[in-house]
Formats: structure tokens, sequence, C-alpha cells
């Protein structure tokens, strides 16, 4: 009998795999297994790759970026401090609650992926290299929509000439297929249903990127633009060239295009406060 059951066994087309999946629960099971590698993020593996990045803190809760946004270990994404959110209706904006993630972001990632990261290769879940790139993304949002290519063009060739490596390429390649549905803006507290590079100073008006780091508010948000409008007088008169595309720092043509889009994208009352009392009046 023994030897009749090693036999049976021997000769038989028994496929362990196809067994399981016929079974309905073990079924359910492995898809239950299967999505939670999908969606997982480890912190053993994840933190030590994102402490790394300058400006950036790992917390019990997650990755915090510049004291501003807070990347949770389920690859969302948060502003740090409660403030009072707003939406335009109209020419005015009004209070509302905001939305639940501070910048809506999805990535093209992959079920599983090997990335070459500080040398070293890691096996990646879809999550994991979400949360990769979301940090990524929210610590130089800029270098992902930059419209000046030249410029971009330009700081990959210096990096290459100092021998700089590019310690996070895979990484960054995931980060530059962002797509953004909405974002809060964390100064001024404006939601933004719509893509960050709707209206970006420096694409709509081509302002140079010296200007855009000298505002206190961001270049992407209804409050860039006030602050730049507040600031022309200053801004005419800049040693610098404050346009890139050529023009004259007192283009007049210029500055009224900057002026009548300014009166239609308002901005939160406490915006207008404080320019005024950092510019006065404009």
């Amino acid at each position: 009998m023994h030897n009749s059951q090693s036999s049976d066994d021997s000769g038989s087309d028994f496929d362990q795999e196809d067994v399981v999946l016929s079974n309905p629960n073990a079924s359910e099971l492995y898809e239950v297994y299967e999505s939670a590698l999908r969606t997982r993020v480890r912190e053993d593996v994840v933190n030590p790759l994102v402490s790394q990045v300058p400006g950036v803190e790992v917390t019990d809760t997650g990755a915090v970026i510049e004291d501003t946004y807070l990347v949770t270990y389920d690859a969302e994404n948060y502003l740090v401090d409660d403030i009072d959110t707003y939406s335009v209706s109209g020419s005015n904006v009004v209070e509302t609650d905001g939305e639940k993630q501070a910048v809506g972001l999805s990535f093209n990632t992959e079920p599983y992926g090997v990335f070459t990261i500080y040398g070293d290769e890691y096996t990646l879940s879809a999550n994991e290299q979400s949360f990769l790139a979301t940090v990524e993304f929210l610590k130089s949002p800029s270098k992902y929509l930059e419209i000046d290519s030249f410029e971009t063009e330009v700081y990959a060739a210096i990096q290459e000439a100092k021998g700089e490596p590019l310690h996070r390429a895979d990484i960054e390649k995931i980060a530059e297929t962002a797509h953004v549905t909405h974002f809060v803006d964390p100064k001024s507290g404006l939601v933004h249903r719509h893509d960050i590079d709707k209206h970006v100073l420096r694409s709509s008006f081509q302002v140079a990127s010296w200007v855009v780091d000298e505002l206190t508010y961001s270049s992407f948000d209804h409050s860039g633009l006030a602050e730049l409008a507040y600031r022309e007088k200053e801004f005419r008169n800049a040693d610098r060239a404050v346009f890139f595309d050529g023009s004259s720092n007192d283009d007049d043509e210029k500055w009224d295009q900057i002026n009548s889009t300014e009166k239609n994208a308002p901005c939160p009352p406490e915006v207008y406060r404080r320019l005024q009392s950092m510019y006065g009046s404009k």
C-alpha cells in the first residue's frame, strides 16, 4: 500500500497553487495578502531613504517636510498646522472646510518595482513608490513644474560637470509623473481645485526665479500674484532682470497684464491685510 501511494504521488500532476486558489476562502486570503503587499509602506525601508533628504524629518507618523507637510505612512499628505481655508466664489473668497489632503497627488507607479536609490536596489510596493515620490515632489514642487527648460538643462549639466551623483534619480522620475487634482496653499489657506501649474508666475508672466524666491507668498497661489502687484514699484526699479523673456523691468504692458489678472484672482482677507502692512497700498 505504501508503494502504491508513493507511486500515485510521484506520477500526479499535483499543482499546489491551483488547489489553493480553487478554495474560495484561500483565494480571498491570497488576494488580501497581495493587496497588503501592494499597499504596504515599510518604515524600516523608507525612513532611512527620506531621512537623507535635506529639510525632511522622520517622525512616528511619517515624514515632515520643511515643517509644512506631513506625508503619512499610507502615502497621504496633510498640512502640519491647522489653518483657515478658503475657496473662490465669483470675485470673492469664502471660508470652506477644504480638502482631506493638502495636495491631491497621483503618480505613475508599478505594482512592484526595483529601484536604485543611494546606490542600493530596493523592491518597492506601489504605495512605497508613492510615499517616496510625494516626499520628493513636496520638497521641491517647482523642480517638477519647471517651465524654463533651459534652466533645467543648465542645472543638470552643472551637476554632471561637478560629478554629483543622482542618488534619487529613479524616484525623481516617478515624481515627474505627478498629477495634481487640488492643493491647499499652506500660507494663504486658499484651496485650488485644479492642477498646481494652472497659474504660475513663471509660466504666466515669465517672472525670473530670483523674484519668486523673494516673494513671501507662493508663486503658485493668488497671493503670490497679489504680492507681485503690491511690490510693482520695487521690482520696476530692481537692478536685476525681473522677467526672463527679455521684457524690461518697467514694461507697462507687462505690468498692466499682471495687475489685470490680479484683480480677478481674489485672496483671503488676511493676505491683503498683511500685504498692506508690509508694502502699503498698491
